[in-house]
């Protein structure tokens, strides 16, 4: 690690300190979205962006805001051959971008992928990989769904950053969807659904987007009919 890299380091976590004590949020946690939100941000960049669409709690996050709840991994919906072979190169691919320096560095021969468990929520993928800012090591997850329904289409979000750095810009839910999932989610779990964060989404959303939710109607029955 070079010097320059050494002291930018140094500036992006004493400036996600100060984010999380503003906050009042556990270090580590602002620690892990930022990478995790790098990350995107090289995903954003690279020739794969298109096959991926933002979906879960960092979607809500990102409109929602910090005070929604706490959140470390990223959930995609992915799109073509997403074997374990083809998502461990892609996502290799990814950590190796060249982008404007942001102190974080991927480490492309920790690649891991595993199926996720059915009764986890619908499926897929799970992939893991180490990452580095400065001295300390961090763990990135990404959890990438496979099949999903998609009405209305994904539009394209161009998601907050915690510094100053560039945003990512990628595909994302759009609120119909994020609505529609979680009703089914809901209706489909019953009582075996603990999960009471998808209630509060619920919620939060039929505030936010009561002028801009047109679609539901569509995008439940799309949801229901996969």
């Amino acid at each position: 690690m070079n010097s320059h890299r050494d002291g930018l380091a140094r500036s992006v976590q004493t400036r996600l300190a100060r984010h999380a004590k503003l906050i009042n949020t556990d270090p580590n946690l602002v620690l892990t979205r930022f990478a995790v939100e790098r990350f995107l941000y090289r995903l954003s960049r690279s020739p794969h962006v298109d096959r991926f669409v933002l979906k879960g709690a960092l979607l809500m996050l990102a409109w929602l805001g910090d005070a929604l709840r706490p959140t470390r991994d990223a959930d995609l919906l992915g799109f073509g051959d997403l074997s374990d072979t083809a998502l461990e190169n892609i996502f290799a691919d990814v950590c190796k971008m060249d982008v404007e320096p942001d102190a974080m560095v991927y480490l492309a021969d920790t690649v891991c992928v595993e199926p996720i468990r059915a009764e986890d929520a619908y499926g897929g993928q799970r992939v893991t990989l180490d990452a580095t800012l400065g001295a300390a090591r961090l763990r990135v997850q990404m959890d990438v769904g496979i099949g999903d329904a998609v009405v209305p289409p994904a539009v394209w979000l161009d998601y907050p950053s915690l510094l100053d750095f560039p945003r990512p810009r990628l595909r994302a839910y759009a609120a119909e969807t994020v609505i529609a999932e979680k009703f089914h989610a809901i209706v489909v779990l019953g009582l075996r659904n603990s999960r009471m964060k998808d209630y509060f989404d619920l919620y939060a959303l039929s505030h936010r987007d009561a002028e801009h939710v047109s679609q539901v109607d569509a995008a439940a029955a799309a949801t229901f009919e996969r």
